[in-house]
């Protein structure tokens, strides 16, 4: 909570160094179990291997739908509802 409002203040500069992987963390959050499962916990292999995968994600997947605006790619959601009262 201080941090926040440390940062909220204005007090430290922005963690640009951190940014890349803000961007990619959904993809390294996707890709952190199968990898762990596939190489194991112990050891540096599955966290490398998250970073290669979810980085290929992010380039060949995310980045492509976010450039295009990914939100108009979904069909709008219409709401509809029977009748109350109509069952027979």
């Amino acid at each position: 909570m201080i941090a926040t409002a440390a940062v909220i203040a204005g007090r430290f500069e922005p963690l640009g160094v951190l940014a890349p992987v803000g961007l990619r963390a959904y993809s390294l959050y996707l890709w952190n179990w199968p990898m762990t499962l596939l190489f194991g916990g112990i050891g540096v292999v599955a966290p490398v291997m998250t970073f290669v995968v979810g980085e290929v994600s992010y380039r060949l997947l995310e980045a492509p739908v976010l450039r295009r605006g990914g939100r108009r790619l979904a069909a709008p959601a219409v709401a509809t509802a029977a009748p109350v009262g109509t069952g027979g």
